[in-house]
């Protein structure tokens, strides 16, 4: 974003929660952070204003980008998206956990 302007985007699924920026489009996730649902993710193209929502059938808890990739993770699972190619699942990883633990965010380092 070069200057301050603020826009105002309707979006045809409810209750946005992350927004991640990803080359020149907005990657907004849909969940209801109390009951820890919702699976889809709006694409927004920041320069055409072309808005493409898509169900990736998992709980969009959280989620991260690294390079070309979508972290997301649902409470027990991690899941890695590949974002050109449709958000073609590559990887999921479940995570063991122990007692009332849970995830809580994701980090992604290099």
């Amino acid at each position: 974003m070069e200057n301050y302007d603020i826009q105002v985007t309707e979006l045809d699924q409810d209750r946005p929660d992350t927004i991640l920026k990803y080359k020149d489009q907005l990657l907004i996730s849909h969940n209801d952070i109390i009951n820890g649902t919702g699976t889809f993710l709006t694409r927004l193209d920041r320069k055409t204003g072309t808005i493409n929502s898509l169900d990736l059938k998992v709980n969009l808890s959280y989620m991260d980008l690294y390079n070309d990739k979508l972290i997301v993770s649902d409470m027990e699972n991690v899941m890695i998206f590949n974002i050109e190619d449709d958000f073609k699942l590559i990887k999921k990883i479940k995570v063991n956990k122990h007692g009332d633990n849970y995830i809580s965010s994701i980090i992604v380092t290099e």
